[in-house]
């Protein structure tokens, strides 16, 4: 499991969420300061990380290349999720279209499987991107 460095802040993530993880840092509201933060979210945040890692086409650690990853994560992802939002007839709200997304969709079914990231396979997530959750 990749270790992340958290930051405490004021504004990330967005209400109702507990943390978020933006080009491999992972951040905290400072109110949650005094809240655990457990292996599941580590590892879920973990997974975001290699998700973004599968739009860098040789990991040499080079920072900008991060950056050029994750913008590419996130354009998808937002795209994703308006798309999910629209074809859901507005009907599944904001949060299941968010959970909908095929990148929360793999992070959510493996946050407990905590080898998943050694062993996941580049791109696991687009098997997810025709799914909509209905509960």
């Amino acid at each position: 499991m990749k270790q992340l460095p958290i930051k405490y802040n004021k504004w990330i993530p967005f209400k109702r969420f507990f943390a978020m993880c933006l080009f491999g840092i992972i951040y905290i509201r400072d109110f949650n300061k005094d809240r655990k933060v457990h292996k599941s979210t580590l590892n879920h945040e973990g997974i975001h990380l290699c998700q973004i890692e599968d739009f860098i086409p040789n990991k040499n650690g080079k920072k900008w290349k991060t950056i050029f990853g994750g913008c590419i994560f996130y354009i998808l992802y937002f795209i994703e999720w308006l798309i999910k939002l629209v074809i859901s007839g507005f009907t599944l709200g904001k949060v299941k279209a968010y959970r909908s997304v095929s990148f929360e969709q793999e992070a959510y079914n493996n946050q407990y499987y905590y080898t998943y990231q050694k062993n996941r396979k580049r791109f696991a997530w687009f098997k997810y991107v025709f799914k909509l959750i209905k509960k």
